[in-house]
C-alpha cells in the first residue's frame, strides 16, 4: 500500500507514536484532556519543534522539518488559525495570490466573500481552513477538535468534506477527546501516556471501548455515574429572568435541584449559562421571577448570606487571577475567617500550612504547598482551585465548566468527589458544553441556547446526537421529559 505518511517509534519525551495513514484516508488522533503528548506530536508534524527520536516519512521520501515554513513547503498544513477581523476573502488572500470567487462559493455556499470571519459557524470556519489547504495544494491537512459543538448534519457535511478532500491523494489528521468524534474516522490512534496503546478502524469497536483503552488503568477519560434516588428540592427556580450589563441574559428559566442528584446544564458559553450559575450564588438581581432556598425567598440575600446557607458557587477558573499566592494561600484564602486559622487576631501559619499539604495529598494534587500558583501548570491550578471549594459541606453544588482546564486525573478526582457530594444529600448544578460528560455524570439535563432552556431530558434515554441538534437550534424532535413552566 502507499503510505502518504509514515510516523515509526517518534519518540515524544517518554511517550512514542507510530501510525500509518494512506492516501485517501483520514485519521482521528484520541487524546485525554490537556495531554502533552498530544500538543507535542502535532507540533513536530508541523515543524515547530523537533522529536527525540524515531523517523517520519511524507510519500516515502524522508521527512522531518525544521521550521513551519518547511512543512508548508512540503505541503503539511495545520488548520488552526481563522483571524475574525478580516473578512473571508482577506483570509485566504494571506496565504493564496487572488482566491478565486467561484471556489469561495463552492466551498461557502451561504456566506458572502466580505463577511467577517467572526460571524462564521464552526463548521464555516472548518470549511474555510480546508479550502485554504485545497487552494494552497496542500497534501495532509491537521486540525484541532473540528467536530467540537456540533450538530449531527454539521458535523457530517463538515466530515463529507473532509473525506473528499483526503481522496485527491491528499490526508487529514485530527485531534479529539470524544470516541464519538474518533469514530467518523477512516482510522484512529488512541494516544496516552506512553505513546499511541492501539492503532486501527474506530468501525470495529465502540465509543465505549475507546473510551477504555483511552483511560487504561487510571481512568479519566468519560465520567460514571452513580444510580440514586431523588431526595426533596433543595432550591427552586421559576420563571427567572435576569439581564445583567456584561452578561447574557436569561429568560423564563425554570428549574430544580434535587438532593442525591445532579442536574446537568448543557449550554456553550455565552448562551446565559454563566449569567444562571452566578444568578443563583447570589451575584446578579432578579428582574423577574422566584428563586426558593430549601423553602425560603433568597431575592434579597447576599452572595455571603447564600454561602452561609449553604450555597458553594465555583466560577469558570480560567479567568481567575492568581497573582503571586502560593498554593497554601490559595486554599486557605475563603477560610481566613474560620477559628482555626486565628487566634487574637493572628495567623495560625502552621495550621494553615497542615490544611494545604492535607488537601493535596487527599486530591492527588501534582503541587508542593509552598509553590507559587502562577508557576505551575494551568490543570493543577485549577484542580488546587476546585478543591478548596469542594472540601466544604452545604446543601447546593454549583459548578461552571468545571473540567475545562482539568487534565484526566484532574477530571476523573472531580467526577469522584460530585458522586460523593451526590451521596451525601447535596443538590448540584453541574454547566458544561459537553454533551459526553453530562450524559455520563448527571442525572438529569437540561439544555440551554440563548438564554433559555430550550428542553429537559432523561439521561438513561438520551443520545449525544439529540444534545447536538438542541444546542443548535434544531426542536423538530419530542423530549422525554417535558419542562415544566409554573405561574408565578
Amino acid at each position: 500500500m502507499q503510505y502518504l505518511f509514515q510516523a515509526e517509534k517518534i519518540q515524544l519525551g517518554s511517550a512514542a507514536v507510530s501510525l500509518r495513514l494512506a492516501n485517501g484516508e483520514t485519521c482521528a488522533v484520541l487524546h485525554r484532556r490537556q495531554d502533552p503528548v498530544s500538543q507535542k506530536f502535532l507540533q513536530v508534524l508541523t515543524g515547530q519543534c523537533l522529536p527525540d527520536g524515531g523517523s517520519m516519512l511524507l510519500s516515502g521520501e524522508a521527512y522531518q522539518p525544521f521550521h513551519v515554513r518547511d512543512a508548508l513547503r512540503l505541503g503539511v498544513e495545520m488548520g488552526d488559525q481563522v483571524f475574525g477581523s478580516l473578512t473571508v476573502k482577506q483570509n485566504l488572500a494571506l496565504f493564496v495570490n487572488d482566491p478565486d470567487p467561484g471556489r469561495i462559493r463552492e466551498a461557502l455556499p451561504n456566506v458572502r466573500p466580505n463577511l467577517k470571519a467572526d460571524k462564521l459557524t464552526r463548521e464555516e470556519k472548518a470549511r474555510l481552513l480546508l479550502l485554504r489547504a485545497r487552494l494552497r495544494g496542500s497534501r495532509l491537512l491537521i486540525l484541532r477538535e473540528p467536530f467540537a459543538h456540533m450538530d449531527p448534519d454539521a458535523r457530517s457535511g463538515l466530515m463529507d468534506q473532509l473525506r473528499a478532500f483526503a481522496q485527491e491523494d491528499r490526508g487529514f489528521v485530527y485531534t479529539t477527546i470524544s470516541p464519538s468524534d474518533a469514530k467518523l474516522a477512516d482510522k484512529c490512534a488512541v494516544l496516552g501516556p506512553d505513546g499511541v496503546v492501539w492503532f486501527g478502524d474506530p468501525s470495529a469497536v465502540s465509543a465505549r471501548t475507546l473510551a477504555d483503552l483511552l483511560c487504561g488503568a487510571e481512568g479519566g477519560c468519560l465520567p460514571e455515574r452513580r444510580d440514586s434516588v431523588p431526595g426533596a428540592v433543595v432550591m427552586e427556580v421559576r420563571g427567572l429572568c435576569v439581564r445583567p450589563a456584561r452578561s447574557a441574559a436569561i429568560e423564563g428559566v425554570s428549574l430544580e435541584i434535587r438532593e442525591n442528584e445532579i442536574l446537568g446544564i448543557c449550554a456553550l458559553p455565552g448562551n446565559g449559562g454563566e449569567t444562571l450559575l452566578e444568578t443563583l450564588a447570589g451575584f446578579h438581581n432578579l428582574r423577574q421571577g422566584r428563586i426558593r432556598l430549601m423553602g425560603s425567598d433568597t431575592a434579597r440575600m447576599r452572595p455571603t448570606d447564600l454561602y452561609r446557607k449553604g450555597v458553594r458557587f465555583l466560577p469558570d477558573l480560567t479567568t481567575q487571577d492568581e497573582g503571586e499566592r502560593t498554593v497554601t494561600e490559595a486554599l486557605v484564602l475563603s477560610r481566613l475567617r474560620l477559628p482555626g486559622f486565628w487566634t487574637h487576631g493572628f495567623a495560625r501559619k502552621k495550621q494553615m500550612r497542615a490544611y494545604a499539604d492535607w488537601i493535596v495529598k487527599e486530591y492527588g494534587i501534582d503541587a508542593d504547598v509552598h509553590d507559587a500558583m502562577d508557576a505551575l501548570p494551568r490543570p493543577v491550578r485549577a484542580q488546587i482551585g476546585q478543591c478548596g471549594e469542594l472540601d466544604r459541606s452545604g446543601a447546593v453544588l454549583l459548578l461552571e465548566y468545571p473540567s475545562k482546564e482539568l487534565d484526566a486525573h484532574g477530571a476523573q478526582t472531580l467526577w469522584d468527589c460530585l458522586n460523593q457530594e451526590k451521596a451525601q444529600r447535596t443538590g448540584i448544578l453541574y454547566l458544561s458544553d459537553s454533551p459526553e460528560e453530562v450524559l455520563n455524570l448527571c442525572d438529569r439535563v437540561a439544555v440551554m441556547r440563548e438564554g433559555r432552556i430550550v428542553c429537559s431530558l432523561d439521561c438513561l434515554n438520551t443520545t449525544e446526537n439529540e444534545i447536538l441538534r438542541a444546542l443548535a437550534g434544531d426542536n423538530s424532535f419530542s423530549y422525554d421529559v417535558p419542562l415544566e413552566e409554573q405561574d408565578l
